[in-house]
């Protein structure tokens, strides 16, 4: 005979604790399929297991009263074997679990379970992974409403983990001050025996505030295998030393990462790991896919390189419509770079981004180097700083010097970008029908060129590998002091762009139109 029976059945009964039933274990034992479990305020001492019961297990009187603080040694909830949308865990602190290897510190999910789990408090708890939760082997739950904080993991995912083929809805949850070695806030991985394998959960609409990795993801690392939405999530002061808001390495997968509001996070060197120090807001790494879209990534920082965003070791990623301001890479010297982006020995087609206000030695605004292939087009840079002193190496774009590889800079507008506002090491890159303005100690400066002032000695100038039809007057904002960028009826941007290559929508999501496209992030509208 199953275990398992229809939900909603006819006699569903309420079993009330402490009053029927001294303790939330018996009472769960006790339950049928659609049944209530209902707990008083109090504290109850107990590791808690709900295997295959469809039931709904809440408190009276929510988490500030109503605590669950399990005995060393073993999981304070368990859960397995639960259909999803048939079993609710609500209204409790979950506090001081402290459990071994294979389980969460406060909540365990595994085995085929898909419950909800609604409107906790997890504090305190502590695992080797997932000090919050535990999420394993085909378990899809939805997690939601819950303040998750002060969790400490050993290892992957203070405050959420998950791995094997799980599927969590991670949403509108607090998650904060947790602490790990990879993924101080949330840890999503599939299966790293399949690389090929794909796993998709979301975390979506979160608050991830203040979560340290000591070593890569403060507020979010994404594993190998993860095909996952991140979207709409405030994501703010968290610290690693390789991607302080979010960790990309996912071997071919195709994470989107869209709609956040990434802030204030940092990415600093560690003694520990030679070589950090990358991606202040986002570090993508790992042969990764992603699709970075529609963000506002402001005010963050790294030791070395990405203040913004870095994306290295042969990844490929769509970096769109972003507003990428006042990220700063903190050391001095000639090596360090990309105030805003960073990429290194990768692909990336970076396109209708704001890119402001952003400082790095290297490229204040776009620093690339090494191998690998760049497409940089309909872009907006304005404002950004180099900080290398008499090397003066780029305020808007950086391009060292290239063994393989492509870099194509197309519709963008340079302009008010301190030093040089583009730097290039060799005669690489190609560019077309950019704006770029003549100000700070030039709108060019290459070594085969040398400094160039004049659009006219810009275009078709041998010593460039090609440059054509850039234009070299201002470009006419609406409001630049202001940081508004859209383009006034008379600005010499408008409809001077080219069109092959171009994207068919702009940073706003409206279409491009006319007979060519506009240069620049925005398309003018009337």
């Amino acid at each position: 005979m199953s275990l398992i029976g229809p939900t909603g059945q006819a006699g569903a009964a309420t079993l009330s604790v402490p009053s029927s039933y001294r303790t939330i274990g018996a009472a769960i034992a006790a339950a049928r399929n659609g049944d209530t479990v209902s707990v008083s305020p109090g504290t109850y001492r107990e590791n808690i297991s709900i295997v295959g019961k469809r039931i709904t297990v809440r408190s009276v009187s929510g988490p500030g009263v109503t605590v669950i603080a399990g005995n060393p040694g073993r999981t304070p909830v368990m859960i397995q074997n639960i259909p999803a949308g048939t079993m609710t865990l609500q209204g409790f602190r979950i506090v001081s679990g402290s459990a071994p290897s294979g389980q969460g510190g406060g909540i365990t999910i595994a085995n085929y379970a898909s419950p909800t789990i609604r409107g906790n408090e997890l504090v305190s708890n502590r695992s080797n992974d997932g000090a919050g939760i535990l999420v394993y082997n085909n378990s899809h739950p939805t997690i939601t409403g819950n303040n998750i904080h002060h969790n400490t993991a050993a290892r992957f995912g203070g405050g959420v983990f998950a791995v094997i083929n799980s599927n969590p809805k991670i949403t509108g949850n607090t998650i904060s001050s947790n602490r790990a070695y990879g993924g101080g806030g949330v840890y999503l991985e599939n299966d790293v025996s399949r690389p090929s394998a794909r796993s998709a959960p979301s975390v979506t609409g979160n608050k991830i505030t203040s979560n340290v990795s000591s070593q890569a993801g403060g507020g979010i690392m994404l594993r190998t295998g993860v095909n996952a939405v991140i979207a709409k999530n405030t994501i703010t002061g968290n610290s690693s030393p390789y991607g302080g808001g979010i960790e990309v390495e996912t071997t071919g997968s195709t994470p989107r990462i869209t709609g956040n509001v990434i802030t204030g996070n940092s990415a600093l060197t560690s003694a520990a790991w030679p070589g950090s120090g990358s991606g202040g807001g986002i570090a993508v790494f790992g042969w990764s896919r992603p699709i970075i879209s529609h963000n506002s990534i402001i005010g963050n920082r790294t030791t070395r390189f990405g203040g913004g965003i870095v994306l290295a070791e042969g990844s490929v990623s769509t970096v769109n419509a972003n507003n990428i301001a006042k990220n700063t890479v903190i050391d001095t010297g000639s090596g360090p770079g990309g105030g805003g982006i960073y990429l290194a020995n990768s692909e990336a087609t970076i396109q209708n981004n704001a890119l402001r206000q952003n400082s790095a030695p290297l490229g204040g605004g776009v620093a690339f180097v090494g191998t690998g292939s760049l497409v940089l087009v309909n872009n907006t840079i304005v404002s950004n700083a180099s900080r290398a002193g008499s090397a003066a190496s780029g305020g808007g774009l950086f391009v060292a010097k290239k063994t393989s590889g492509k870099a194509s800079i197309v519709n963008n507008i340079f302009t008010g970008n301190n030093n040089f506002q583009i730097f290039e090491m060799g005669e690489f890159a190609t560019y077309s029908n950019n704006l770029i303005t003549n100000s700070g100690n030039g709108m060019f400066y290459s070594f085969p060129a040398h400094t160039i002032t004049d659009i006219r000695n810009f275009n078709g100038n041998p010593n460039i590998r090609l440059a054509v039809g850039n234009v070299g007057s201002a470009p006419a904002f609406v409001n630049a002091p202001a940081f508004d960028y859209r383009l006034t009826k008379g600005s010499p941007a408008v409809d001077a762009g080219r069109s092959t290559g171009a994207p068919l929508l702009d940073i706003r999501d409206l279409p491009r139109y006319g007979t060519r496209p506009d240069i620049g992030a925005f398309e003018y509208r009337p």
